[in-house]
């Protein structure tokens, strides 16, 4: 078994090797183009000993050169979300729960959760079903106080954001800056 440095290290350039194809936008890559990138990833945490502590932390946008400061990192649940491991997610989803007990929705650096959002932007129905059958919140904020359905919104996932107000998402939900999901939409249709 690799130590978990060694292990987040191959998972860094994984997810360099990623972002140099979509820049972080990685529900823009088909299937096919993702496969090789999902079977690395799953073999590099076949041999981690303790994979549900594994996270990826990406480079502030500052460190790129962007000058925009912060950190951001993906939890063991986020990487399989985004490489679109569904079966190896779902397993996972259950032992983090246990392991994590009241804390399983993970926070960022400013404790607000964040699953739901990395499912809502990047994962499939059926697993964003999954989170909510576990009990995730589907109206969870980040610190700008946008839900998942905010960022299904801006990605342009519009069986994403039909799907998550199927399933009870608050639409009236407004961000600190007074803008709404559909105001996302629009946001996205100029990035997208």
């Amino acid at each position: 078994s690799i130590n978990m440095n060694a292990c987040e290290k191959e998972l860094f350039d994984v997810f360099v090797k990623l972002d140099a194809n979509s820049y972080s936008d990685f529900y823009k890559i088909s299937d096919s183009e993702m496969e090789p990138f999902r079977d690395r990833v799953l073999s590099i945490l076949t041999g981690c000993k303790d994979f549900l502590s594994v996270r990826y932390v990406h480079p502030s946008l500052n460190d790129i050169g962007l000058g925009v400061e912060g950190e951001y990192s993906y939890n063991i649940l986020e990487i399989l979300l985004i490489v679109r491991a569904d079966n190896r997610f779902q397993k996972a989803l259950i032992n983090y729960k246990k392991l994590h007990k009241n804390n399983w929705e993970d926070t960022d650096s400013f404790g607000y959760s964040k699953i739901m959002h990395t499912a809502a932007a990047f994962g499939s129905k059926s697993n964003i079903s999954f989170l909510l059958n576990a009990g995730a919140n589907i109206n969870a904020k980040d610190e700008d106080g946008a839900t998942p359905l905010f960022y299904a919104a801006i990605r342009g996932r519009q069986d994403i954001v039909e799907f998550l107000i199927e399933k009870s998402a608050d639409v009236s939900v407004v961000d600190k800056r007074g803008h709404t999901y559909k105001d996302y939409m629009e946001f996205g249709k100029d990035i997208n």
